[in-house]
């Protein structure tokens, strides 16, 4: 998990931009007491998210360090325009690729020890574990003319908030209007819409765009 991770998030990055990813270099920090195999299961995780999404470790580094780390350094390509945080405009729709918040829930019940049993808590885990970076759908945004975008990960509100001063705007939340799945409002029916707006993690993709756009 924590291998599909450290590659997820960087995927993420170039999906936030409307990119492809090429290669990947990673330097791991390990302690001196680190066993072999423990290596050989996280560049496992890596290896499983490079060929799901057609992307490469090239090369990188391996230092020892009195603490654990992984850096990874990810290289892409755009075909088309790219996506930033600056072209959104006063009366453009907010929205996002998916649900939020049960990458918060399943920390929290980690955390806690309080992972519901059966799909919920499967579901959650996994949301937390091995985020899905949303590439497939920041092409269709490309493609359909979308121009500001960036992915989710310190939260709905910290993150628009960043897109909002990039681009000299304002911007409304409608509480109601934010996604939320079945599973998340189950595990935590009082706090589900801090959760999705506050808690991170998600890796979904944050756009704006004119309404005729975005609805297409």
């Amino acid at each position: 998990d924590l291998g599909w991770k450290a590659l997820a998030v960087n995927l993420s990055d170039v999906a936030a931009m409307g990119g492809l990813p090429l290669y990947a270099l990673v330097t791991l920090g390990l302690k001196p007491e680190t066993e072999v195999e423990d290596v050989h299961t996280l560049y496992r995780g890596m290896l499983s998210a490079c060929r799901e999404y057609q992307c490469r470790i090239v090369g990188g580094d391996m230092v020892q360090s009195p603490v654990t780390f992984i850096t990874v350094a990810m290289t892409g390509v755009v075909r088309g325009h790219v996506l930033t945080r600056q072209e959104a405009k006063p009366g453009d729709m907010i929205s996002v690729t998916g649900p939020l918040g049960c990458a918060a829930g399943g920390l929290q019940s980690l955390l806690q020890g309080t992972v519901p049993e059966g799909e919920r808590g499967i579901h959650l885990r996994q949301a937390y574990n091995r985020p899905v970076p949303r590439l497939q759908a920041s092409r269709v945004l490309v493609q359909s003319g979308v121009n500001t975008a960036m992915d989710i990960s310190d939260g709905l509100t910290d993150d628009l908030s960043k897109m909002c001063i990039s681009s000299g705007v304002g911007a409304i939340i409608h509480a109601h209007q934010v996604p939320v799945d079945a599973f998340l409002k189950d595990t935590f029916p009082q706090g589900y819409l801090q959760l999705a707006l506050n808690g991170g993690e998600d890796y979904e993709l944050l756009f704006t765009g004119k309404e005729e756009v975005v609805s297409k």
